[in-house]
């Protein structure tokens, strides 16, 4: 059995055709990582799950004909003739629906559960460009899974500023870091007022980025998955500029921030040997600090991968 509905191409169509936009929604809702789904149970499961997603929205008194799959995993409903309360409700039965479990295979009772993020344009923002549209409708809505958020002009300009951001970010971590610079907080003894070391924390400057907070342009690095360069160039960077004051003959804690993801390989446990010696800067100044947002790995492999950069000698 197929899914016989219509795809984004003549999602596109129709909407060029409308007469007026009054009082028409388009509802716009991902399949969260629906991937995972055929990799772990097969296709024939995923798609036996779409079969079922299709059959239940069909049972909700939607249209066929405006009822469209915009990709694989990524379908839209055109609701005309509703008040915005009513397209409202439509979005949270849809919301409510992806909570509960969905059949693995026909006459089966194994299920899986499968969310979905939703987004929604209303009236005058369904015009123009569609496809990038419907793009930033689900982007603004953004995790948790299973968020529902109602497409405006303020979140068309923060995607927009978001797009943007991310593009300038990738141009400057090519550019040998462009903009990025290191900043040192005092780690300081209270009992006596003397400097023990130094917390190296990254900022990034850039004229048309404006002031990006740092907990910002590193979460763009994280999904980027180009945070590896910014903690390989930051550790270089203050490890040379600490050894070049001469903290490696002192009594000096050196703390820097890094992904977990990254301390956890092989590779990157000898880049920082190599550093260190590079610039002969003792491996007991030299603490390493996983970021706020990030979570460790304490399972024996990660301890092991952890307990083998701690006991390193020279």
């Amino acid at each position: 059995e197929q899914l016989e509905i219509p795809n984004g191409l003549q999602l596109e169509q129709d909407v060029a055709d409308l007469p007026s936009y009054r009082q028409v929604a388009l509802i716009h809702f991902d399949l969260d990582d629906f991937s995972s789904v055929n990799e772990v149970y097969g296709w024939d499961v995923g798609d036996h799950v779409l079969l079922q997603i299709r059959a239940w929205l069909l049972q909700t008194k939607i249209p066929r004909e405006n009822l469209y799959r915009v990709s694989d995993d990524e379908f839209a409903i055109l609701v005309q003739g509703h008040t915005l309360e009513e397209a409202k409700r439509r979005a949270l039965q849809i919301q409510a629906r992806f909570l509960k479990p969905w059949q693995a295979y026909p006459n089966s009772s194994l299920t899986l559960y499968c969310t979905a993020t939703i987004g929604m344009m209303w009236e005058d923002y369904i015009g123009g460009d569609i496809r990038n549209r419907l793009f930033r409708a689900i982007s603004a809505a953004g995790a948790p899974a299973g968020s529902f958020t109602l497409y405006n002009a303020d979140l068309d300009r923060a995607i927009k500023k978001k797009i943007l951001r991310r593009k300038l970010l990738v141009n400057c971590v090519q550019q040998n870091m462009l903009g990025f610079i290191p900043y040192y907080q005092p780690i300081v003894d209270p009992a006596t007022g003397k400097w023990l070391g130094v917390e190296a924390l990254c900022r990034w400057h850039y004229p048309s980025a404006g002031q990006v907070s740092p907990s910002v342009f590193i979460d763009d690095l994280e999904q980027l998955g180009m945070i590896a360069q910014l903690d390989d160039w930051m550790l270089e960077t203050t490890v040379q500029e600490c050894a070049a004051h001469g903290f490696g003959s002192k009594a000096f804690i050196l703390d820097v921030n890094l992904s977990p993801k990254h301390l956890l390989t092989s590779e990157y446990q000898q880049m920082v040997l190599d550093v260190l010696k590079k610039h002969d800067f003792p491996l007991e100044n030299l603490s390493l600090e996983i970021t706020e947002t990030g979570r460790f790995d304490f399972s024996p492999e990660g301890l092991c991968q952890l307990e083998a950069l701690r006991s390193q000698r020279w």
